[in-house]
């Protein structure tokens, strides 16, 4: 539900300084730009009484995660963008326009030995996330989106598995539950701190997903380690409603 908190605890909060940050958490709206906040800030009703948190930050800036292959990007080359630094190709992830990989984020900070978390209210092998964690030509290699995922083991890696999506041969394939226990992955929120796992999301809606926020809050726990974390977090509500069009949808998952 709607968390009650003042202008003032959020203006303390985003004016702190440090020297060298310990943790790393990135928030990414699917899809959304300028428009959706500039309407939400107007029109939302999920804001707080002084409008949206995020337009009481200081510091700001713009960053293009446009396609290197097409007038309008998508998630897998806004992703990789994001994630690496690097336009590429619509639907390629972690990898260059000439298919060679990237080095990503997450890899970045397990190599200095910090944890990985990535979640997301969306599908676990969709673009966003599999942008964070994999290497692959194509994003709908869900199959071996999924493989290559569980392999880098993120300590925190959450999402929706929609069977449903996958074709007969790939469902065969996925065979997700057996992955799941090599890895010691469970299939609902783990209340064995110790142990990464794959939490069910019921997906966006037109409210601000409580999952989402009692997830994220969980991860802050899985995660805490004396080298830090980074930990993506994506909300997918503004893309699914962009698509519909559901203006509601919209501004109310900013």
């Amino acid at each position: 539900g709607r968390v009650e908190i003042t202008a003032d605890r959020v203006d303390a909060i985003v004016s702190q300084e440090f020297e060298s940050p310990k943790n790393v958490i990135l928030l990414i709206g699917d899809g959304m730009g300028i428009n959706d906040i500039a309407l939400s800030a107007q029109y939302g009703q999920n804001n707080y009484d002084f409008g949206l948190v995020l337009d009481r930050i200081p510091h700001r800036g713009l960053a293009t995660t446009k396609s290197a292959s097409h007038k309008v990007t998508d998630s897998a080359a806004a992703g990789t963008a994001l994630a690496t630094g690097v336009k590429t190709t619509n639907g390629v992830l972690g990898m260059d326009r000439t298919y060679k990989e990237l080095k990503n984020i997450s890899e970045i900070a397990r190599e200095q030995g910090m944890k990985v978390g990535i979640i997301t209210d969306d599908s676990i092998t969709g673009a966003t996330p599999a942008a964070f964690l994999v290497h692959n030509e194509n994003r709908k290699s869900y199959d071996e989106i999924f493989t290559s995922a569980l392999e880098f083991g993120p300590e925190v890696y959450i999402g929706k598995v929609e069977f449903d999506r996958y074709t007969e041969a790939e469902k065969k394939g996925f065979n997700a539950a057996s992955r799941f226990q090599q890895i010691d992955y469970t299939f609902s929120i783990s209340k064995d701190l110790t142990k990464p796992f794959v939490g069910f999301n019921s997906g966006y809606s037109t409210n601000v997903s409580n999952e989402l926020s009692q997830c994220t809050q969980l991860a802050f726990q899985l995660l805490d380690n004396e080298n830090g974390f980074f930990l993506m977090v994506e909300s997918c509500g503004t893309d699914k409603y962009g698509h519909s069009p559901n203006i509601t949808g919209q501004m109310n998952s900013v």
